[in-house]
Formats: structure tokens, C-alpha cells, sequence
């Protein structure tokens, strides 16, 4: 505990803590105990989260939202962008849990079901191929494709997780268009803690 000397001196007045100044140049940082309501000087402060926040779901470094409102590709990816991310990377190491995730979702309102086909950030560059939509390269090594698909990648420029059986047991790729205005989908949204 980097406390300063002489302190902490007043325990029963003294009840918050901060990083006290002792130096001219701000080298030497030592902790000081203050009044929680100190009234004469207040001071500046130092915030720390910890996981997710409501309604994400933490798996590794990451949060991930499951939007179950239906959007077109682009709408969900400027909705994950409003808060601070982008629609999700189904990688390697992720791909069970957005699986999972995604199969314990209520899909009783689906109708038809692939309404419910969630959209990731797979995004379809003519002339270079398929990236992310932070921009960074897709693994090509692991790309899940349902057979047949991709299919066409020159109309149908951005993926999804489609469901290929009724249990939602077999999760794989398919491209649709990117503002698919007959029918629109759910959603997974992907940002850092």
C-alpha cells in the first residue's frame, strides 16, 4: 500500500482515499485518506468498469450483444457502431459460443424462421473478397460456409449465422444483401471490455 507518510491519519474522518500530489512535477504519487464529502477542494477522479454492461454477454476479452430486433445488415452495424463496436467476428474460437448463445434464444416468433438468422460483421469487398466489418481480414482457414454458399457475393454482400435445421444445432455462413428489404434479421454485436 503506497501510502504517503503519516498516512492514513483519521480513519473515523477520513473514509475515501486518492493519489496525493508530493511532488512539483507530479513524479512521486502516494495514496492519502480524505473525507468522502470533502467540501473545500474537490478533486478529480479515476473510474474502473469490470465486464459487460446489462444486457451483453461477456465470453473471453469481448462482450456480445444478441439483438433480437430485426434490422437490415447495414442498420445493425451502424446500431453496434452507437455503442461502441461492430457487428460480430464468428472466428474459430468464438463460433461455439455465438452457436450456443444464438440456440437458446426464443425463436417462437420467427416467422419465417430464417427472419431469425442472426447477421455478423462478414461484409463482401468487390475486387478483394470478404473482410470484417472493422475492417480486419477474415481467417480463411475458418469460414463455415452452408453448402452452396457463398453464393453471390456480388448482390449478396454481408453474412450471417443461418439456421439449417429446426433444433438449431447446425450453425453455418450464408450471404444475403446487405439492406435485404423482403426480410431483415437479428444480430450479434461484438466490442472490447
Amino acid at each position: 500500500m503506497p501510502w504517503a507518510p503519516g498516512e492514513p491519519n483519521n480513519g473515523e474522518v477520513e473514509k475515501s482515499g486518492e493519489i496525493e500530489l508530493r511532488s512539483s512535477d507530479w513524479s512521486n504519487f502516494q495514496w492519502n485518506d480524505r473525507p468522502l464529502d470533502y467540501v473545500l477542494q474537490d478533486s478529480w477522479y479515476i473510474c474502473e468498469k469490470e465486464g459487460c454492461e446489462e444486457g451483453w454477454k461477456l465470453h473471453g476479452s469481448k462482450c456480445y450483444y444478441f439483438g433480437t430486433n430485426v434490422l437490415s445488415w447495414t442498420e445493425a452495424e451502424d446500431y453496434c457502431q452507437g455503442k461502441g463496436g461492430h457487428l460480430a467476428k464468428d472466428t474459430e474460437d468464438v463460433h461455439s459460443f455465438l452457436s450456443s448463445e444464438v440456440a437458446s434464444l426464443d425463436t417462437s416468433g420467427c416467422s419465417p424462421i430464417y427472419m431469425c438468422n442472426p447477421y455478423i460483421g462478414l461484409l463482401y469487398e468487390p475486387g478483394v473478397g470478404y473482410k470484417w466489418s472493422d475492417g480486419s481480414a477474415v481467417d480463411e482457414s475458418f469460414m463455415p460456409w452452408a453448402p452452396g454458399e457463398p453464393n453471390n457475393g456480388e448482390v449478396e454482400k454481408s453474412g450471417e449465422i443461418e439456421l439449417r435445421s429446426s433444433d438449431w444445432s447446425n450453425f453455418q455462413w450464408n450471404d444475403r444483401p446487405l439492406d435485404y428489404v423482403l426480410q431483415d434479421s437479428w444480430y450479434i454485436c461484438e466490442k472490447e471490455v
